[in-house]
């Protein structure tokens, strides 16, 4: 579990590097920063949420005495200082660590794909892989669960029976899409969609 999770942070510390170096290079990439997007598959799913979400206290819960053996959290890999905001994640088949890194405060927008049967990273609540030796696991379903009753912004696609790594690369696009106009438009967007029913309505 131990591996696991110093995979975990150091995955972190890389996507953080990266976003800032993007942020610090705005203007030569042509990057509106008030309008960042990220998202990823299985672990680079797992790696977009956290980083949307995790803050300097749950580093320290989920992830103690790391940033003294391992760098910060926040200034590894370069030495930018350029602040980030992220406007929504789109997560295929991935999860979190602990529900309680979403907080009641960060309302940022999640689209999610994943399969009902996943064995891997769980649709709702688990472990990595169903191994009870590694790290619990809030699948898509716990998160958009959570986000509904919060009234935040909040898609999620559960393909009936679908297993690890779901739909295809034209129908997440299409919804991707439509989800990211939406939440750029300021209009509230919720919903559970099984199969391949769209949720660009």
């Amino acid at each position: 579990m131990q591996s696991l999770k110093l995979a975990a942070y150091r995955g972190l510390q890389d996507t953080k590097a990266a976003l800032r170096y993007l942020v610090a290079n705005a203007s030569v990439y042509a990057i509106d920063t008030s309008k960042i997007f990220i998202g990823g598959a299985s672990a680079g799913s797992v790696l977009a949420l956290q980083t949307a979400f995790i803050n300097k206290k749950d580093v320290d819960t989920y992830f103690p005495n790391f940033e003294k053996k391992f760098n910060e959290l926040n200034t590894s890999g370069n030495n930018l200082k350029n602040i980030f905001s992220i406007k929504g994640v789109i997560n295929m088949w991935g999860g979190v660590f602990d529900l309680g890194i979403i907080s009641e405060s960060e309302n940022i927008p999640v689209i999610s794909f994943h399969g009902t049967n996943d064995k891997i990273i769980p649709y709702e609540v688990g472990t990595y892989a169903g191994c009870k030796n590694y790290l619990p696991v809030f699948g898509s379903k716990a998160i958009y669960d959570l986000m509904r009753q919060r009234n935040f912004n909040s898609l999620i696609h559960g393909q009936i029976n679908g297993e690890h790594g779901v739909y295809n690369e034209a129908y997440i696009a299409a919804n991707s899409y439509c989800f990211i106009k939406k939440i750029m438009a300021n209009t509230k967007t919720w919903g559970a969609y099984n199969y391949f029913i769209s949720s660009c309505q």
